[in-house]
């Protein structure tokens, strides 16, 4: 094991051989970025990704993280 934090070792490789550090996501609040853009309520949402609103609304707000499948 290594003393590093594990998110300074995310790196992106780009074409012309620079290498950046990965800045950290937060998933729900791409998520709800996403399907704002799209006009979607979450209900709409939740059925295009064959979730239940309840599951959708809990990502958004941090409360759960999805599944892989999902």
């Amino acid at each position: 094991m290594t003393d590093l934090d594990p998110k300074s070792l995310i790196q992106i490789a780009r074409e012309n051989g620079a290498n950046d550090e990965g800045q950290p996501l937060d998933l729900g609040a791409r998520v709800r970025e996403l399907r704002k853009a799209r006009d979607w309520t979450l209900e709409q949402a939740a059925n295009q990704a064959g979730l239940a609103r309840s599951t959708l609304s809990k990502i958004e707000n941090g409360q759960m993280s999805p599944t892989y499948e999902a």
